[in-house]
């Protein structure tokens, strides 16, 4: 990421991420957490980024101690990057964090994106943050979450498109 950059231009995806990560971590928690699990994952350091500490943006700004959630606590995806991000970055998740989220499961095993659906991509993605905050694969909420996966894998063995099916496999 530090070598990509486009055909004319001296600027690499990790310095655009570094010029704008300011203003981009404080839209929402799953901002935040995509920033730091990119960061992470390039290498770098959540911490210290772009003169920004991603990590304390999440912790301070997004997270609500009394709440125990990241931003809106009825958004599975604020929660789920938010954890994934701070997951990245080797920090605690808060267990109430966690609790919000597992508490955000529909009766049919999924978890529905910011628009209410139930989807497999929003199910991938809160089965991945439970992981990484330390929820065993045998707890009920991930084994009902993999059973929702199965149950809608069609025959082709996709999830619908390259997106969902990408989600339902990480």
């Amino acid at each position: 990421p530090d070598s990509v950059t486009a055909a004319g231009s001296v600027t690499s995806a990790m310095d655009y991420l570094s010029s704008t990560s300011s203003s981009y971590v404080n839209n929402c928690p799953d901002a935040a957490g995509k920033l730091a699990l990119a960061v992470e994952a390039a290498g770098g350091d959540a911490h210290n980024f772009g003169g920004v500490n991603v990590v304390h943006v999440l912790t301070s700004t997004h997270y609500s101690p009394t709440l125990g959630a990241f931003g809106d606590s009825t958004n599975a995806w604020h929660q789920a990057w938010a954890m994934i991000g701070l997951a990245a970055a080797g920090e605690t998740i808060p267990v109430s964090a966690t609790q919000t989220l597992t508490g955000l499961q529909q009766s049919d095993g999924s978890w529905t994106d910011a628009w209410g659906w139930s989807k497999p991509d929003s199910t991938g993605l809160v089965l991945q943050s439970l992981i990484a905050a330390g929820v065993p694969p045998t707890d009920t909420s991930v084994v009902s979450g993999t059973a929702f996966l199965q149950s809608q894998q069609d025959a082709q063995g996709g999830w619908g498109n390259a997106n969902s099916t990408a989600y339902a496999m990480q």
